[in-house]
């Protein structure tokens, strides 16, 4: 039997993608696309001890079960007991049930008789059902980045700021989550990328310093400044606002849809 190592790493590499997909799907938790394309490489490369005869030691269920430990903990990224056992045996179940569907497929052009039992001889199918994973797969990706695209665009607002009698015009996202406020005023804080005052003079007699605390417990301090000219608009609606710029260093998002968060007592 003629076995292509090129060919039964790219089939197992898909087979664990979409098994992955599908157990963070049950599980809901939060994607991770590189660590899940990570992990099913792994899972891919471990089949090559089930054809390596000095290496069938590690066919045994004990290292099975640990390789899908280490393949959920790399997708899913926690070290909690109960969900790393919780992942691992959603991932076993998918596993068998995929199984099950593809041996029922082998029945279509495998015979079986009571005297003789079951051969299977070929699986034309199996390239049906790895074009059809492929497909999910690919459909699952293309949902969730018009999802991603479609929720952006609804918080998403034109952005100028007047400071210092120049302007700045940006697109900024309106962080829901974000009730940053200056605590002498009570203005809401604006935050904008680096680069988009690096021509600005700021008088350093203005500055603000404010506090911040962020929800995974990290706290700081944001240099800002006041403005009383924010003029911020939407196909829907115009407002003129006044509020606190603060200035990071930091992307604010990587492919550089907005960059501006906006707080949401400010719109």
């Amino acid at each position: 039997m003629i076995i292509y190592i090129d060919i039964l790493l790219i089939e197992n590499f898909i087979i664990n993608l979409f098994l992955l997909m599908v157990m963070t799907k049950l599980l809901k938790v939060k994607k991770r696309r590189k660590q899940e394309v990570f992990a099913a490489t792994l899972g891919a490369f471990y089949v090559l001890v089930m054809i390596s005869p000095s290496l069938k030691f590690f066919t045994l269920i004990p290292f099975k079960i640990i390789v899908s430990i280490i393949m959920v903990y790399i997708t899913i990224g926690t070290t909690h007991i109960k969900n790393l056992i919780k992942g691992t045996g959603v991932l076993i179940m998918l596993s068998f049930l995929l199984s099950g569907v593809c041996f029922g497929l082998s029945f279509f052009s495998n015979g079986y008789s009571l005297n003789s039992g079951y051969t299977l001889n070929s699986y034309p199918i199996k390239y049906l059902v790895l074009a059809i994973l492929c497909i999910l797969i690919f459909t699952e990706r293309i949902v969730d980045i018009i999802k991603d695209k479609y929720f952006v665009s609804n918080y998403t607002y034109d952005l100028t700021i007047k400071i210092n009698n120049k302007e700045i015009h940006t697109q900024g996202f309106l962080d829901t989550g974000n009730e940053l406020k200056e605590p002498i005023t009570n203005l809401p804080v604006i935050i904008i990328e680096k680069a988009l005052y690096d021509d600005v003079d700021l008088d350093p007699k203005k500055l603000l310093y404010i506090n911040f605390k962020a929800v995974n417990g990290v706290d700081g301090m944001l240099r800002g400044i006041r403005v009383d000219e924010i003029i911020i608009e939407n196909e829907s609606c115009k407002l003129l606002r006044e509020g606190i710029v603060c200035f990071t260093e930091h992307s604010l998002a990587e492919d550089g849809e907005y960059r501006a968060l906006l707080s949401r007592g400010i719109v």
